[in-house]
């Protein structure tokens, strides 16, 4: 049973992004059906000492998706907005934090999110539904044009974060820092591109950083 340790959540939302209307680049005129969104989100959270552990099951609906492709108009690349049709994100989130030791804090999560794009939709690299244009002068004979079933826009399926943060006292006021970071990402998509290229593989960018700062968090160099 839940206790003062112990701390059970959950949440609904519902989104809304108004309609568009305009012309492009390229002087066509496009409309946009309105956005709307759904969230759901069931989890936990747990005091272990100074450290606090979390855990949360999430399950979002899109209608509509704003997005926008990529065009050729004579020799100009044109962007054109569109809606995808519907979108559902769903998976599971965990995050650890606090002081694990007297000075230093730490911060750890990892994101599992399954976002893939609906069944029929097309790269900016695909043909139209009559298969006499090409979006992409430039498409590669051969390669899969139907982004259908696959992970969503700049949405990993995996994503690591972990942070350090270690301070001392020096005199009264002000204390010395040293901090770093890490942030792991599986493979990423770059492009409404049905194109392989267009997939960044797993990678990881690492940060650290040094200085001095105001204890009560009033300045930092």
């Amino acid at each position: 049973m839940p206790n003062r340790d112990v701390n059970l959540f959950a949440s609904y939302s519902r989104g809304y992004k108004t309609p568009a209307v305009g012309t492009t680049a390229a002087g066509t005129l496009f409309e946009l059906a309105p956005e709307t969104v759904d969230a759901f989100e069931l989890g936990v959270k747990y005091g272990v000492g100074r450290m606090q552990l979390t855990g949360n099951l999430f399950y979002t609906m899109i209608d509509n998706f704003q997005s926008q492709r990529s065009e050729f108009a004579g020799t100009a690349l044109v962007s054109v907005p569109f809606n995808v049709p519907n979108l559902t994100s769903k998976g599971v989130e965990f995050n650890a934090f606090g002081e694990l030791l007297p000075g230093f804090n730490i911060n750890a999560g990892y994101q599992f999110n399954i976002l893939k794009y609906p069944a029929g939709t097309f790269g900016d690299d695909a043909v139209d539904t009559n298969g006499d244009r090409i979006f992409d002068a430039n498409v590669v004979p051969g390669l899969p044009f139907t982004l259908g079933g696959t992970q969503f826009l700049n949405a990993p399926k995996h994503k690591f974060t972990l942070s350090g943060d270690y301070g001392f006292p020096v005199g009264d006021t002000m204390e010395l820092f040293l901090n770093a970071n890490v942030v792991w990402k599986s493979e990423v998509l770059l492009a409404n591109r049905a194109d392989p290229r267009y997939r960044y593989p797993g990678h990881a960018l690492v940060n650290t950083g040094f200085g001095v700062r105001d204890q009560d968090g009033g300045w930092t160099a």
